[in-house]
């Protein structure tokens, strides 16, 4: 299957078994494989800047014709090599697609997913160590959630506006201590807690506020919950492929999170979280008397340190 056209295979009148069944011919990637072809594809550009290279200052007329075919070459590689990455990883696209979507509009997520893969390959390094879909899943699910607001397709609680920016700063700043996604319980006690925000049941937390499956949703009796993208998504059952891609995605935004950091406040911030080989919590005291610091001071790099995270975590979330 050529993907060179990739965004115009799915389109509203194909079937997504036709789909379905295309992309399962061809396997997963494993990292070593995976790791192959993104060196062969840095191969074929550094080939590719060679040869203009050497053709934007070539004097001997007589060797131009073999130079640009062989420019020609590298080029139509690079394409070859990205395309198999792109299909190979097409199941994770999908996967996170059928997260979001209602049958009809499946297909039109799976494109904007594409291009959000696409964008991804872009920006992926493989000597980070990282997975390609740890970095892939979030400008898939950007580019889905932006065609989802673009479209008005994503429905939001009555009271969404004072509630999900503060779900998602709880979510940032829970996951940056605990190196996990809070449960919806602990959000709904958080918000209760420090913003005196009681809400109903969890779903609300989550963007959709509903009392049964086939109630009409903005007044209008051809859009019930049923049809609402973000109730298939929160009501979904991830299977075990896109369990792992979203832990390893956070491993790796957790990873990013402490790039930012010095030695002493990587530490600091490991031992205080139990995390990287730490099996408990550390409280400030017992940090100081490891690394020569008084508790106060600990205290101030232990703040210091998480900001730093928590920018560098939203700052690697945009991109």
């Amino acid at each position: 299957m050529d993907i060179t056209n990739i965004t115009n295979f799915v389109v509203r009148n194909d079937t997504i078994n036709a789909f379905v069944s295309a992309i399962n011919k061809v396997s997963v990637p494993t990292a070593e494989e995976e790791k192959d072809l993104f060196v062969k594809y840095e191969g074929y550009v550094e080939e590719e800047r060679l040869y203009e290279e050497i053709l934007s200052s070539y004097k001997h007329d007589e060797k131009v014709d073999m130079y640009k075919e062989r420019l020609q070459m590298a080029k139509d590689k690079q394409i070859e090599v990205r395309n198999e990455i792109l299909l190979r990883n097409m199941r994770f696209v999908y996967a996170v697609a059928k997260r979001y979507s209602t049958d009809d509009l499946l297909p039109d997520l799976i494109n904007t997913g594409i291009v959000g893969m696409m964008e991804a390959f872009e920006k992926y390094d493989w000597r980070e160590g990282n997975r390609f879909t740890t970095l892939a899943i979030w400008y898939i699910r950007r580019a889905i959630n932006a065609y989802l607001n673009k479209e008005n397709l994503v429905v939001r609680p009555k009271n969404g506006a004072r509630i999900i920016p503060k779900v998602k700063k709880i979510e940032n700043d829970f996951f940056l201590k605990n190196g996990r996604k809070p449960f919806a319980s602990e959000v709904m006690e958080i918000l209760e807690k420090d913003f005196g925000i009681v809400v109903d049941s969890e779903i609300d937390i989550y963007g959709t506020r509903v009392d049964k499956i086939e109630q009409h949703l903005d007044g209008d009796e051809d859009n019930t919950l049923d049809k609402s993208s973000v109730f298939n998504e929160k009501t979904s059952v991830s299977n075990d492929f896109d369990m792992q891609s979203d832990n390893d995605s956070l491993k790796y935004m957790l990873g990013e999170s402490l790039k930012v950091l010095t030695d002493r406040e990587r530490t600091i911030i490991c031992m205080a979280y139990g995390y990287d080989g730490y099996n408990r919590e550390y409280k400030d005291k017992e940090i100081g008397d490891a690394i020569g610091l008084t508790s106060e001071r600990v205290r101030q790099l232990r703040h210091g340190a998480l900001k730093k995270m928590r920018s560098a975590y939203l700052a690697a979330e945009e991109r």
